[in-house]
């Protein structure tokens, strides 16, 4: 659903996206899938015309089995769009398009016609994006599935919220990672000082750092303009460095 005044790169990004996350399915590469691309006419810019152009011509380029695409519009004014839209699918790649346009519960009710349930596009009353938060979550999850793939990317430009960085001063120690490190720290710090031997407070490192990789987060250290991220025993050393460090403030010998 495109209800927001992005460019035309952003929704070529984001279609782009979405097609990689429904081809991993093993199912929809037998059986292949339908799209539903919904536009919101409160929205809509000069410049629509070439986002349509570039959603119906990058599949072109995957490998994916597209059954059936569905153009919707909710303004009857939005039908030369589409049929242009429409006429930019490759013919060779034998998709069977159609174009929806007028109210909501009017193509609401098209949709059906072809089979698609009206509870599974995420337009309410008053043409309005229903899922965001889902959506938002579903793309979180598959970030997270994809920094931690083997082998990870040696250089990262722009750090998560997840992540650890490895420096000194304000910045980094406000980062939400490193907060949220500090926190776990706290919570196992009577684990940690009340264990006996040093094969224990390690374990108790290394349970962390699993935490910290398991949502996602790296430790990072800078690298010139990009972040690199550090080997597994630089991350359990810094997790000990915030142990000893909470020690000391809090007077324990």
């Amino acid at each position: 659903v495109f209800g927001a005044p992005w460019t035309t790169r952003a929704y070529l990004q984001r279609a782009f996206y979405n097609t990689m996350m429904t081809i991993r399915d093993p199912y929809k590469q037998i059986h292949g899938y339908i799209i539903v691309v919904y536009s919101l006419a409160h929205s809509s810019q000069q410049g629509d015309a070439s986002k349509h152009y570039t959603i119906t011509k990058i599949s072109e380029g995957l490998p994916d089995r597209i059954e059936a695409l569905h153009l919707c519009h909710d303004s009857p004014k939005g039908q030369v769009l589409l049929t242009a839209s429409k006429a930019a699918a490759n013919p060779s790649m034998k998709i069977r398009a159609r174009t929806h346009c007028g109210t909501n519960q009017q193509i609401m009710l098209s949709l059906a016609g072809y089979g698609i349930k009206p509870g599974t596009i995420p337009v309410g009353e008053g043409c309005k994006i229903t899922n965001l938060d889902a959506y938002q979550q579903r793309l979180h999850q598959m970030r997270s599935i994809e920094r931690l793939k083997e082998p990870k990317r040696q250089k990262i430009n722009v750090p998560s919220r997840s992540d650890i960085l490895f420096g000194k001063g304000t910045p980094f120690q406000n980062h939400h990672g490193n907060v949220q490190l500090r926190n776990m720290v706290s919570e196992r710090y009577k684990a940690y000082a009340k264990a006996a031997t040093k094969g224990q407070k390690m374990q108790i490192t290394k349970e962390i750092v699993q935490t910290v990789q398991q949502n996602s987060g790296l430790f990072l250290r800078p690298d010139g303009g990009s972040w690199v991220c550090v080997e597994e025993e630089a991350a359990r050393q810094k997790v000990s460095a915030l142990f000893r460090s909470l020690r000391i403030r809090m007077g324990d010998t």
